[in-house]
């Protein structure tokens, strides 16, 4: 996606009498409105800073080698940036750039729980607005995009066109991101996207089994724990045996190479799990029966494991790579018994029900709780973010964290849940406001740091105010080393 930019740009008069030692040329990137590409003189590496007349937002590239060029991302919409090289005692000119306004439909962000810039660092998320169903006309989302957010909720990038419904999206790294899954009305393929828009891979339509629907990516597209393929999800049609004419929602997971999109490895529901008895089919009354919405992989004393949350089910499979065979379930009615935070045994209720966004690291299990279906085993239908501590030795699963903070939210659908290396959670509200339309919670991105008690203390946060508002997940990205911003980085690094 190229997006074509007529703006201003001209070299100011040095602010010193002497005449520059270092030639600076600059414009405004014509495919990310958030960027500027300049080209210096050669005579060794020097400093590039840019910077708003006010000095509030500083990007530094310290030491870097001329010629360029050289690309300053994560400048702010409609913003006017005055940018100047140095090297040792010698400056070049200003180049003055006033950067594009943002779409008049870009969701705008609050700030609920200020938090510190360098701490909260930038969230990769999709975004779009949800329609009304009487008035969707066969999609229910419009205004899409994918975008990096700062800690006040600023698109330092975006990328219009992407991002409604359950569409994951994962940072790859350098200038990389990952995204794909299913839009209400179309499926997005697992795309491979750099921040200047283009395509590095879009992944081919490969079938894995008889029953697999044609084009039905759905909910997760991830990096692989050896980042170098991805596993997504489709979707697979299967004739119930009670009535040939109708059909029961499958899935199958695809292991994809990253370069070619190649399918490495795959598992069905019906030939893997039906054929094998790990599995339920479904039946002319539960067309539904699984709803796989996350897949992740991790080794485990020295094997290949996949895991798979389904939400219908309310549990999360793990496979064996090798075998094939479905090892581990943890939910209710799985393999595991709950233990509460104090490590006595815990009500059903208090197991995770309509899950979204799971992830196995280490001996923990992350998990975004919607809460969807706690009601059938006499519970409220309320979310968290949500950990537990495994414990297969023992049979257990213990509540290490499970926060609903001042929230008290509820959401059906969508929602996201990372940790951190340094145990802290990312956490993504997803709104759904059909299910209450006068209900106050909206979109919102949070940080937590839990705490010994198993609760949490909200670091951050930042609300969408428009109920409309649709996000799924989000991604923790480093904004140091991306938009070598001096607020997000507070020691610039030499790079």
């Amino acid at each position: 996606m190229v997006f074509g930019l007529l703006l201003a740009c001209r070299p100011a008069t040095p602010d010193s009498a002497e005449p520059s030692v270092v030639e600076l040329a600059g414009a405004l990137s014509p495919t990310d409105p958030h960027a500027a590409v300049f080209t210096l003189s050669a005579g060794g590496p020097v400093d590039l800073r840019c910077a708003t007349a006010a000095g509030d937002d500083v990007h530094a590239l310290l030491g870097r080698a001329a010629p360029g060029p050289l690309v300053v991302r994560g400048l702010l919409g409609d913003t006017s940036y005055a940018c100047v090289a140095t090297r040792g005692d010698a400056r070049s000119g200003t180049i003055e750039l006033q950067t594009p306004p943002l779409p008049e439909a870009f969701p705008v962000a609050e700030v609920a729980v200020a938090g510190d810039a360098a701490d909260v660092g930038f969230r990769l998320v999709n975004l779009a607005r949800l329609l009304a169903p009487e008035n969707a006309g066969g999609n229910y989302f419009s205004d899409e995009f994918l975008a990096i957010l700062d800690a006040e909720g600023r698109p330092r990038w975006h990328f219009a066109g992407e991002g409604g419904g359950d569409i994951d999206a994962t940072w790859l790294g350098e200038d990389r991101l990952l995204f794909g899954g299913f839009g209400a009305d179309a499926s997005t393929a697992p795309t491979v996207l750099t921040l200047d828009g283009e395509v590095l891979l879009s992944a081919p339509d490969a079938l894995s089994s008889d029953w697999q629907v044609p084009s039905s990516w759905h909910h997760d597209a991830g990096l692989a724990a050896d980042g170098a393929s991805l596993w997504v999800l489709a979707q697979e049609a299967i004739p119930t045996e009670d009535d040939p004419d109708t059909t029961w929602e499958g899935f199958v997971i695809q292991e994809l190479a990253l370069d070619t999109g190649a399918v490495l490895w795959s598992w069905s529901s019906m030939d893997d799990g039906v054929a094998a008895g790990a599995l339920e089919p479904g039946t002319r009354y539960d067309t539904g029966p699984y709803h796989a919405n996350a897949v992740w992989d991790v080794e485990e004393a020295g094997r290949e494991k996949v895991y798979v949350s389904l939400r219908n089910l309310n549990q999360v499979l793990r496979i064996d790579v090798a075998t094939r065979e479905v090892d581990l379930r943890v939910g209710h009615g799985g393999d595991l018994a709950l233990l509460g935070i104090d490590g006595a045994p815990a009500e059903d209720t208090e197991w995770f029900f309509g899950q979204h966004d799971v992830k196995r690291i280490g001996d923990r299990l992350v998990v975004y709780d919607n809460g969807l279906g706690r009601t059938a085993v006499g519970g409220a239908p309320y979310s968290r973010a949500m950990v537990l501590l495994l414990d297969e030795a023992a049979g257990t699963a213990r509540i290490e964290t499970a926060w609903r903070g001042p929230l008290d939210w509820t959401s059906p659908a969508w929602g996201g849940l990372d940790r951190r290396a340094d145990g802290a959670l990312d956490l993504a509200i997803g709104n759904f406001w059909w299910v209450d339309e006068d209900a106050p919670q909206r979109s919102a991105l949070a940080l937590l740091r839990p705490d010994a008690a198993g609760g949490a203390d909200l670091s951050w946060r930042i609300d969408f105010p428009d109920r409309e508002t649709a996000l799924y997940r989000s991604d923790s990205i480093d904004g140091c080393a991306l938009f070598d911003l001096v607020d997000a980085c507070p020691e610039p690094r030499d790079r």
